[in-house]
């Protein structure tokens, strides 16, 4: 394969496979970067040199394919990296990009929970092989919004996010992309308007505990045996020997998924157990040690070998998997108990809390939440007109399985 001349933006690329092909690169004066490229089929030089001048030239009279080209460096950036900057520091109201009598002084804790939820959808693309430090702003489109609805749709189905955590993301992605266009007037459409938000349950599911027994009855090697995969069937086994502990122990903390699977040895003292909602930060929450936690820790305590290991399954280096795998054990399983409830692994959040109600009455409205929603999205109508005392908190759960 000949060498192409120099300077006029045509290579030679080696392709995975190891073949040779001519490729063109248009460089785009007003991004400052290339602009497009083109993979050719045709081997001869001259046919190809043909082709890339046409390429060129029809890429130009499009005016480089940006709609109206800016007389001057446009005021604000056009990288969808440097455009999630820029939106951090108009909720912080920096005064480089906030006047004075336009500042929000919106809460810490919010700024950066929606700063969070922006950086999952930028990580959606990066995992969909979006090249960040090089992809336009103009790429938050309903491609891209598409395969973020994807990501928080398998998180809510695997029970790593409910429906209060699915809205704020659509919320904070909608909020950046409004702000772009309103307050520094990008040239976007919205693909995030009328994204479908989640409807929250005012009276949510739970397992009384004769339900969480019966779970746990269900689980042995031999009702483990499923299939996955819709048009390639395959054979799985969702039994795990430690699956009965997991799951108990999600009940007693009653933490978000995430939360319980993240937590190490670090975040348990004396008497509080302290749960984070994201990896290397975000908000936190604190769980009281009670008698049968207490109990159940210990062992493992022992047994573990650093204040940096995780609590459950240690071994487990890439907790999304292990969260996933966890919330499908817990459908499977749950479907054979035949209990007509439309509950996830999520819901044994739901059942801590009513649980909690259910002896200590209103002191458990504290727990996690603050009061308000605690009643609206956690406890359940029916447990508040049948609060009984003198139970344990989790009475007889754990015989036979710590």
């Amino acid at each position: 394969m000949k060498k192409p001349p120099k300077g006029i933006g045509l290579y030679i690329r080696t392709l995975r496979s190891g073949e040779k092909k001519y490729e063109s690169r248009l460089w785009n004066p007003y991004l400052q970067r290339i602009g497009k490229k083109k993979i050719w089929q045709e081997t001869n030089l001259n046919d190809v040199l043909k082709l890339h001048a046409e390429f060129r030239k029809e890429y130009e009279a499009n005016n480089f394919e940006i709609d109206s080209a800016p007389k001057d460096k446009p005021k604000y950036p056009e990288l969808i990296l440097e455009c999630a900057a820029l939106f951090e520091k108009y909720l912080h109201d920096d005064p480089s990009v906030v006047y004075a009598h336009k500042a929000k002084d919106l809460s810490r804790r919010y700024t950066h929970d929606t700063i969070n939820y922006v950086r999952t959808f930028l990580e959606c693309l990066k995992e969909n092989e979006y090249r960040l430090s090089h992809t336009h702003v103009n790429k938050v489109n309903h491609e891209t919004a598409a395969l973020f609805y994807e990501l928080l749709e398998q998180r809510f189905a695997d029970g790593e996010i409910g429906p209060a955590s699915y809205n704020h993301h659509v919320k904070a992605v909608h909020y950046w992309i409004k702000t772009l266009i309103r307050e520094f007037g990008y040239d976007l459409e919205n693909p995030f308007d009328g994204f479908k938000r989640k409807k929250k349950q005012e009276d949510p599911q739970f397992l009384e505990i004769h339900e969480l027994h019966d779970l746990l009855d269900k689980i042995t090697p031999e009702n483990g045996v499923s299939e996955k995969g819709k048009k390639k069937k395959e054979t799985v086994n969702y039994y795990r020997d430690w699956l009965k502990q997991y799951f108990i122990l999600s009940a007693f903390i009653g933490g978000r998924p995430s939360e319980v699977a993240r937590l190490t040895w670090n975040d348990v003292g004396e008497d509080y157990i302290t749960l984070t909602t994201k990896k290397g930060g975000g908000s936190k929450s604190y769980v009281y040690i009670h008698p049968e936690l207490a109990t159940a820790l210990a062992p493992m305590r022992v047994n573990s070998s650093s204040d940096n290991e995780y609590v459950l399954q240690p071994e487990w280096t890439n907790r999304n998997s292990l969260i996933t795998f966890v919330s499908k054990a817990f459908t499977h399983f749950f479907q054979l108990t035949k209990i007509r409830k439309k509950v996830t692994f999520y819901n044994l959040r739901h059942t801590y809390i009513n649980t909690l109600y259910n002896v200590i009455g209103e002191s458990a409205l504290s727990v996690h939440h603050k009061k308000d929603t605690a009643v609206k999205h956690y406890l359940s109508k029916k447990k508040k007109l049948e609060l009984q005392e003198g139970k344990m908190l989790f009475d007889g759960l754990m015989e036979g399985y710590f």
